[in-house]
């Protein structure tokens, strides 16, 4: 066998076993990653069996379409456009993703995106190596919802703890009404000494259902709003009518706003508590 011959077998023998190893780095790529490869103008033209796997689609429906058939919607348009601005200057581009099966479920990606240059160092087609992150993303989540409700709570719960400090520090009877709902959502115990023959404070009346109807009050539609619009017109002397055990007592009223509520003090001379600040 002569040289050439013989330089001819090597080098096929060479190209056999370097493509026997591609063949195993993809092999090693397909089993670890979600894989897939695009065309100049990102339509998918091979994607591995993790791709189809984890989206759902099979690969008569993933060729020929582009990657935007797995794209979140809700995923933010500058994310893509980074990306394609990225890679279309030869360079690689890494970032999370969010996508979306054929049934519609979202699923997390942690994405490499790699333009493929020829021996002109040209683009000829696009790789992308994506890893499942979805635990990790969802766990993630619901640490920070956790975390949220519990912020939540102990700011609730410090505030319930400042307006029992305030309602106990009332030298009058006070109540501590809800913004939004008007309810009653506390008293000290110098109110709820004057309702000590009732139940009615068991049930978060309303401050409506609280306040008698006076004179004063036929130029206001809404006992609810009337309590405030009163205290903000006529203060310092705004005044209010309570239903005592059958005994109408008029009491000077005083209001604090607070963070979602606010704090109404009724003095009213034989009713006013005896303790001290």
């Amino acid at each position: 066998m002569d040289k050439a011959i013989q330089q001819n077998v090597d080098l096929t023998k060479e190209l056999h076993q370097a493509n026997k190893i591609l063949q195993e780095y993809k092999k090693a790529v397909d089993e670890s990653t979600i894989f897939s490869i695009g065309d100049l103008g990102g339509k998918i033209t091979y994607a591995n069996k993790q791709f189809r796997n984890i989206s759902g689609y099979s690969l008569e429906e993933l060729i020929g379409k582009p990657h935007s058939i797995v794209r979140d919607p809700n995923t933010p348009k500058e994310a893509f456009e980074d990306m394609w601005k990225t890679i279309q200057n030869k360079k690689v581009w890494r970032g999370t993703l969010s996508n979306r099966k054929k049934n519609g479920d979202i699923y997390y990606v942690e994405a490499t995106i790699v333009p493929i240059l020829d021996e002109n160092n040209e683009i000829v087609e696009y790789a992308g190596i994506r890893s499942d992150i979805t635990l990790l993303v969802t766990k993630e989540k619901e640490l920070l919802a956790l975390r949220d409700k519990q912020r939540f709570e102990d700011v609730d719960k410090a505030l319930k703890i400042t307006n029992s400090n305030i309602l106990d520090s009332m030298p009058f009877a006070a109540i501590l009404v809800c913004e939004k709902t008007h309810k009653v959502i506390g008293f000290n115990e110098c109110f709820a000494s004057m309702f000590f023959e009732s139940s009615f404070l068991q049930k978060e009346p309303e401050i409506g259902e609280l306040l008698l109807n006076s004179e004063d009050d036929a130029i206001y539609e809404n006992k609810q709003i009337s309590f405030i619009q009163r205290y903000e017109l006529l203060a310092p002397d705004c005044r209010a009518y309570l239903d005592i055990n059958g005994e109408i007592v008029d009491f000077l009223v005083g209001i604090k706003k607070l963070d979602k509520a606010y704090v109404a003090s009724f003095a009213a001379k034989e009713y006013a508590c005896k303790t001290t600040i």
